[in-house]
């Protein structure tokens, strides 16, 4: 998943796999077997849920500089916190839809909201460079000139700088 999210983007692979992992959920209500079953929820589910997870922990990375290690704790976390209510989220859907196919079918509406949240994975934009030296740095350049034209007298001078 990496080498798409390197070659597409992560916001384009989180789309993705959200709309491959809700396909493989609607189809495994239409498996008449247990092979047919593993295929539709497992690997392709799985696959969907890969191209989910990757890049959420990876522009998690990139979007935080000073306290990157506990946002991407944060965003790991989520994945454990998720798989902790699943049991009595799958018991409740189960009861409520009265069936597995129900059930499924409801995940995968709610696996289809998470290309909502791969849309709001945007690009960084970094601030341009300003071009302009630092105001210490352009005071002695200037001292300096001054000292070269021979118009300071003594060891006091007076720069004034539009930026102050």
């Amino acid at each position: 998943m990496s080498g798409l999210c390197n070659k597409f983007g992560c916001r384009a692979v989180c789309i993705a796999g959200s709309i491959i992992a809700c396909a493989a959920f609607v189809l495994s209500t239409f498996s008449v077997n247990v092979n047919m079953l593993m295929l539709t929820y497992g690997v392709f589910g799985g696959i969907g849920f890969g191209m989910i997870y990757l890049p959420a922990v990876v522009l998690c990375g990139l979007y935080f500089e000073k306290k990157r290690s506990l946002a991407t704790g944060i965003a790991v976390c989520g994945s454990g916190f998720g798989a902790f209510i699943f049991a009595p989220l799958a018991n409740y859907l189960l009861q409520t839809f009265g069936g597995w196919k129900g059930a499924n079918l409801f995940l995968a509406g709610v696996i289809l909201n998470c290309a909502v949240f791969g849309a709001l994975m945007r690009p960084l934009t970094y601030p341009k460079k300003n071009k302009q030296k630092p105001l210490m740095q352009r005071m002695y350049e200037e001292k300096r000139m001054q000292m070269e034209r021979g118009s300071i007298t003594g060891s006091y001078f007076t720069v004034t700088m539009p930026d102050g």
